[in-house]
């Protein structure tokens, strides 16, 4: 059985963060159970995307800006090391979902 690259990088953030991720997960998270997909974010954005060291803030974003900036990456029109590679295994609903849930804006 052949698997896809793009299958591969969709399932990434599930192999890292497994199935315990939400029971281990930063208090802040605790309410965020339906938005499991930010989770990944949190490694390098820091807790609930406020930006840590070199990495942005992402929570401050407007929804239809993180969808845009997450388009730019994945179509390279936007330089980067590894988001170019991350958005590509997101879907636009995807992206949608988790901008509304980093923004805190309710989802449409």
């Amino acid at each position: 059985m052949r698997i896809s690259l793009l299958a591969l990088i969709r399932l990434m953030p599930w192999v890292l963060l497994s199935p315990f991720a939400l029971r281990d997960a930063p208090a802040a998270f605790e309410d965020l159970a339906d938005c499991p997909l930010i989770l990944a974010c949190t490694g390098c954005h820091g807790d609930k995307g406020v930006g840590s060291g070199p990495f942005p803030a992402i929570n401050s974003l407007e929804p239809q800006d993180f969808v845009s900036t997450m388009q730019s990456f994945r179509l390279g029109e936007k330089p980067a090391t590894v988001m170019q590679r991350i958005a590509l295994g997101y879907t636009d609903p995807e992206l949608l979902k988790m901008a509304h849930c980093l923004s805190g804006a309710p989802s449409q």
